[in-house]
């Protein structure tokens, strides 16, 4: 019964692909370009955020190419395109 109950409603979120916007602040002075990880990450677990990922990670788990998560989550880290290329630097030395 649970299974059957579970694919409906995976069926019925897969069906009017659900979107979520939360309006998170990333510094209690709203200033562009800072984030205060300390603050961000209180209002994500106040928002439920954290622990619903972990579920979603735990019971339908996926990967994404580096390059698509590069692009969607480039604006919270500044310096990515540096560390990009570090990394492709380190990983071409070593023989990767």
């Amino acid at each position: 019964k649970f299974k059957s109950q579970l694919t409906s409603l995976m069926g019925s979120i897969e069906s009017t692909r659900t979107r979520y916007i939360r309006c998170i602040k990333p510094n209690p002075a709203m200033v562009p370009g800072v984030t205060n990880h300390r603050t961000t990450m209180s209002q994500l677990v106040c928002a439920g955020l954290v622990t619903a990922i972990a579920i979603s990670r735990e019971s339908f788990p996926n990967r994404l190419p580096y390059e698509i998560m590069r692009e969607r989550f480039r604006c919270l880290v500044p310096n990515l395109d540096r560390m990009t290329t570090r990394l492709r630097a380190t990983k071409s030395s070593l023989g990767g």
